[in-house]
């Protein structure tokens, strides 16, 4: 795949943004990957916890500042 999760993210995990991503299609293909994961992951937890998948996708979507500030960080642009 053009466009991935190891297009937008740097070896140690840190969001690189879209530097590797050369046209739309790249960014289609990352998104795309993005979106099928959150729906993974949201499945799984919706399996576990009891809790439906939109539920889960709407908590995420809502406190994604906070996932930012749990990941290894956004790699600062030049």
């Amino acid at each position: 795949m053009a466009g991935s999760w190891s297009h937008i993210t740097t070896k140690k995990g840190k969001f690189r943004g879209v530097e590797l991503l050369d046209h739309r299609g790249d960014a289609y293909e990352a998104l795309e990957e993005c979106y099928g994961m959150v729906h993974y992951l949201a499945a799984e937890l919706s399996a576990r916890l009891g809790v439906t998948e939109p539920v889960i996708i709407e908590s995420a979507r809502a406190h994604y500042l906070d996932g930012i500030a749990l990941s290894p960080g956004v790699k600062k642009s030049r």
